[in-house]
Formats: C-alpha cells, structure tokens, sequence
C-alpha cells in the first residue's frame, strides 16, 4: 500500500440515500443494511453494478491487473478481509501505510461479485466508514482508486458512542478538506489530518 494514489472518492449522504449501492452495487448494499426491506433506492437504479464493479470491469478489459481490499474504520482500523483489527505505520515519503491489509486479486466480474459477497454475507453490525482500494496494474507501473463510504451517522440507532465517533471523524474530515481546497496546509482550524483514523 505505498502506491501512488491517484484518485480518491467520498461518498456521503443520509440513511437509505443510496450511497452503499453507487459504490458496490444493489447486492452488497442489501448486504450492509440493516434494513431487511431494503430494495435499492429509486433514485440510484441505475448503479446496480456499483463503481467497483464499473471501475473493475474497465481495467480487466484493458489487460490490466486488479487486487481489492476493504478497510472498515470506526474506532479501530478493522480489515473486512481477514475479519482482524489492522496497525497503521507511518514511513518517510510514503506517509500512512497499513502494512497487514489484505488484497484479494480479482480476474472477472463474477469473480469479483463473489468476493465481494463473501466478504460481507453474515453481517450483522453496523458498518464504520468502508475504504475500498483497488490496485490497478500494468507493464508500465500501478496506482490506486480509493473509494470511501462515509458512515452516516443516523444509521447507528441506539449506539451512542459509534455516533460520536462518526460524527467526530466526519467533522476531521470536513476540516482537512477545507484546509487543502484553500491551500492551507497548515490548518489553521483546530482540526488536523490526524485528529481522526478516518483522515
């Protein structure tokens, strides 16, 4: 994990506004809901497939090498593959690295469909915020896509410190963004890059 990243997507919103299902597809994001009525949102049919699959299928067409791995963070760094808490290390010119996350190689669509299932069939908890990497690569190099589900907080009904949490990650967030959108790399606010895991 000490690729150059050249992309990074948040996705947020509310609960049930279909933001699982934009970035994994209708069959994950029925998965990941507590909901067990849960149908897909109205207004997202048309991202059945999700951005993974989207993004996966466009790389293995182009004889392209792909690895996924899933990173669940709430109050610890959690690796959904190996069902295991993860350390994260920081190393010069590499920044944050999280060494003993697992990758699983994806070579086909249903390939990646099963993975996918299998690593969030059985769930039963409410999920933190979820950082998808894909490692795309070829002859010439890799890089990676970074695809974050934001946690919402409403989704935690009854758990009163994962709603702090989330709340307070998100916040860290909203206050690193606005400081690289300004330019300001010194944060004047009080929030920094590593007042939160998330961040």
């Amino acid at each position: 994990h000490n690729l150059p990243c050249t992309s990074v997507v948040f996705v947020a919103g509310g609960c049930r506004t279909g933001k699982s299902q934009t970035v994994f597809g209708t069959k994950v994001a029925r998965l990941l809901s507590r909901d067990r009525t849960f149908s897909g949102s109205p207004r997202n049919l048309h991202s059945k497939t999700g951005l993974i699959q989207q993004i996966v299928d466009n790389a293995l067409s182009s004889q392209c090498q792909c690895t996924i791995s899933v990173l669940e963070i709430g109050s610890t760094l959690y690796d959904v593959r190996s069902q295991h808490d993860v350390q994260m290390r920081y190393v010069d010119n590499c920044g944050a690295i999280l060494p003993d996350l697992h990758e699983v190689k994806v070579e086909s669509a249903r390939e990646l469909d099963q993975t996918l299932s299998h690593l969030f069939s059985g769930r039963t908890t409410g999920h933190g915020h979820l950082v998808v990497t894909l490692t795309i690569s070829t002859s010439n190099g890799s890089s990676q896509i970074k695809l974050v589900d934001l946690a919402s907080p409403d989704r935690l009904d009854g758990d009163v410190n994962s709603n702090v949490q989330v709340r307070k990650s998100l916040s860290a967030l909203r206050g690193v963004l606005r400081g690289v959108c300004h330019g300001d790399h010194s944060f004047t606010e009080p929030t920094t890059f590593r007042d939160s895991l998330l961040t």
